[in-house]
């Protein structure tokens, strides 16, 4: 596995891998939605276009993982799988696929 869950004062903590910057945001998307659903189960049946900003890399991972639980929570959306086309320290842009909740 490329995350483990570690011991946080939060609700839960993420410790994640990547062999670089898309994979790393790639892994931490796919080790939200491991610890919610099963995202072997969930279909892609709607695919999603998200272009996401953030001041710096810390910002820009916390914004990615912002907007991917308010497709959870805001449109009852599961991420399947998620596709990072274009990644730099401020900006990420990406390819989700999704299901209905």
């Amino acid at each position: 596995m490329k995350y483990s869950v570690i011991d946080h004062t939060a609700d839960i903590g993420l410790h994640v891998f990547g062999s670089d910057p898309g994979d790393l945001f790639t892994t931490a998307a796919r080790a939200l939605f491991d610890i919610m659903t099963d995202a072997n189960l969930v279909k892609a049946t709607q695919t999603i276009h998200l272009r996401i900003e953030g001041s710096d890399w810390p910002d820009l991972m916390v914004n990615w993982l912002r907007e991917l639980l308010y497709l959870w929570s805001g449109k009852d959306l599961l991420v399947q799988k998620t596709f990072v086309k274009e990644i730099e320290s401020r900006l990420i842009v990406a390819e989700i696929l999704v299901d209905p909740y």
